[in-house]
């Protein structure tokens, strides 16, 4: 019974490949989109974050209002599957430096890692999604669509020459 209902889901997965990266990208991007607004809330938050990573204090303001644009405006595009890759492209820095330069060095402390491990999902799935693209159910995947069919249905730009 168990081993039925495995198989038909894993067949359903095979099957549906694309709606499930799809789902991942939506889900990516809702979840970077709300990281967005809690820095905008929360602009303390980011800016104590930024101060615990060190030497890097002098570029907090950059930083700051590079992270808090790139998650509302990538989160957006990624939820609408809209320049899917760039948007993926935008935030994997922000990860990278969340990694490495923000929760690394409290990993050393054992410290609580949670913020570590959601970073790191993160960063894996944006990686996930730059590789594969965006999908069918996307705004990349309807416009690609539309460019095909406008290049397929395109007259022969010379009437009067015939092959």
């Amino acid at each position: 019974m168990i081993t039925t209902a495995l198989k038909r889901c894993k067949h359903w997965i095979e099957s549906h490949r694309d709606v499930l990266f799809d789902a991942i990208r939506l889900a990516l991007g809702l979840f970077i989109f709300a990281k967005g607004l809690q820095f905008a809330a929360n602009r303390d938050q980011l800016g104590e974050l930024m101060e615990e990573s060190g030497p890097y204090w002098f570029a907090s303001a950059v930083i700051g209002h590079y992270v808090l644009m790139a998650h509302l405006a990538g989160g957006a595009f990624l939820v609408l599957g809209l320049l899917t890759r760039w948007a993926a492209l935008a935030q994997i820095p922000i990860l990278l430096g969340a990694i490495f330069i923000v929760h690394m060095p409290h990993v050393l402390g054992l410290q609580q890692t949670a913020e570590l491990e959601v970073a790191a999902v993160t960063l894996f799935l944006l990686v996930l999604t730059f590789l594969h693209g965006a999908g069918r159910f996307s705004l990349d995947g309807w416009l690609e669509r539309k460019s095909r069919e406008l290049e397929a249905h395109r007259p022969w730009p010379y009437p009067h020459v015939t092959w």
